[in-house]
């Protein structure tokens, strides 16, 4: 799968009013969309994680400061 996301062609289900009912994509472009949301999940919490964890060592380092 590519680094950025790829163009998925999907295809519509229309009901008897012409109104779109569902997606249909291949299983091959269904993949690639998973591993692309993934991908992304993986970066935010990585992101998410480090802001916390800098956050922690702040605390403790101010503690040190104000109680030594």
């Amino acid at each position: 799968m590519a680094k950025t996301a790829e163009v998925v062609k999907p295809k519509y289900l229309i009901d008897e009013k012409g109104r779109k009912t569902a997606v249909v994509i291949n299983l091959n472009d269904y993949k690639n969309l998973l591993e692309f949301i993934q991908l992304r999940l993986n970066n935010i919490l990585a992101v998410a994680l480090l802001g916390i964890v800098v956050e922690i060592v702040l605390v403790i380092i101010l503690g040190l400061v104000i109680n030594p």
